[in-house]
């Protein structure tokens, strides 16, 4: 049996303060956002090839057996250009926290989301 990656699940303060940071910044596209009850948003995002960002937002205290609080992950995305990149974190106000580098054939850099996560951007 195979399985199939779908998506990450990143917990977050608030969906509205992370969009501008997933789908303005990297250009996601929001693919659905519902309430499954009342206490609990969610919303994913995918880029061109499907691939998925799930947020998660808790408006109370979390439910039994599910994350209630941004964990420690991080998160990869290549781009065709690094200086590119670096210029739409600075326009948007996203700090580089650690940066660029350069070897194995690749040049890379760190940012923090708004809710802490880190994410690396790389252009091969």
């Amino acid at each position: 049996m195979n399985a199939k990656f779908l998506w990450t699940t990143i917990t977050v303060k608030s969906i509205d303060s992370a969009l501008p940071f997933y789908r303005d910044l990297l250009g996601l596209t929001v693919d659905r956002r519902f309430n499954p009850n009342p206490n609990l948003e969610l919303c994913f995002l995918k880029d061109e090839n499907g691939i998925e960002v799930e947020l998660l937002e808790h408006k109370e205290a979390g439910e039994a057996g599910m994350p209630s609080a941004p964990a420690n992950l991080s998160l990869g995305f290549q781009v065709e250009s690094l200086d590119d990149m670096m210029g739409a974190c600075k326009e948007q106000g996203v700090e580089i926290v650690s940066g660029p580098f350069e070897g194995g054939g690749v040049k890379f850099f760190f940012v923090k989301d708004p809710n802490g996560v880190t994410v690396q951007f790389v252009e091969k």
